[in-house]
């Protein structure tokens, strides 16, 4: 790939018409509207302008119109699907697509957004051939709280015995698959320990008299039932023989309220665990 990025190459690649550009319909997020033009990417498309959501227009409201950034983020979007296979976690990518930055009058910054739409996977395996030409992308990390919309929407589109994405990868630990270390202890948990793994607070022991004569441990509840987040390691690829980008997770991150002592004791969301998968 003679480019500077992959940037670069996806729209060069959509503007000679070697890549296939794809446009969303307004009214249905996920559905693929149409191929766009028998050439591919072209820049009157992505300089089109902005268009107000249905209730706006429903509503008779007037809105401003807005220029899309060109280049402005080299950044591409990919939506993918996070999945457990073989006690590991993996993800699939759907579609990708190139970002702009879309300001209304060039004075006020709306956000981001893609214009066209490529590399569309309809595979399930990613597994690939020793004559496909793949070039290593970047490693990003993503970071999904539990209480978010998105995480919601991963561990309801498919049940897994009730537990949710982190609870089921800490149950596999439980049973012996893959390794996780304790950051906070730099210390790796035997499998037999996973489930009811907690932390330990000091106690201040009185006398009769109200006077402090010592500390003893005692355990909080296990851990498990405080995840906050995850943290997603995610090597990327770019196969260019089939057009696809797919990646590898070699490891996660679990985050959860530790006990700090400063003070007294105050509960702060840190990065606890580190799970390697094998």
């Amino acid at each position: 790939m003679n480019y500077a990025s992959i940037y670069d190459y996806l729209i060069q690649a959509q503007r000679k018409g070697f890549l296939k550009s794809y446009q969303l319909r307004l009214d249905k997020y996920v559905e693929i509207d149409r191929y766009i033009n028998d050439s591919g990417y072209n820049d009157n498309y992505c300089n089109a302008k902005y268009m107000a959501d249905s209730a706006t227009l429903a509503a008779g409201k007037q809105y401003q119109s807005a220029i899309f950034l060109k280049d402005s983020l080299k950044e591409v979007s990919i939506d993918q699907i996070l999945f457990i296979q073989d006690h590991k976690l993996k993800c699939r990518s759907i579609i990708a697509g190139t970002e702009y930055i879309v300001m209304l009058d060039s004075i006020i910054r709306l956000g981001s957004s893609v214009k066209s739409l490529c590399c569309i996977n309809t595979t399930t395996a990613i597994d690939t051939s020793k004559k496909d030409k793949i070039t290593f992308l970047k490693t990003t990390y993503q970071l999904i709280n539990a209480d978010s919309d998105y995480y919601s929407k991963i561990y309801s589109l498919k049940k897994m015995y009730g537990m949710n994405l982190i609870t089921t990868l800490w149950y596999d630990l439980s049973k012996g698959y893959n390794d996780v270390l304790d950051i906070k202890t730099n210390t790796m948990i035997p499998a037999s320990q996973i489930w009811d793994y907690s932390d330990t607070l000091q106690q201040p022991i009185f006398d009769s008299l109200g006077d402090s004569i010592g500390y003893k441990k005692i355990a909080t509840n296990p851990l498990l039932y405080s995840f906050s987040s995850l943290g997603i390691y995610q090597d990327w690829y770019y196969n260019i023989t089939r057009n696809i980008f797919f990646c590898k997770i070699k490891q996660v991150d679990i985050y959860a309220p530790t006990a700090k002592a400063e003070d007294g004791y105050n509960w702060i969301n840190e990065k606890r665990f580190k799970i390697i998968f094998k």
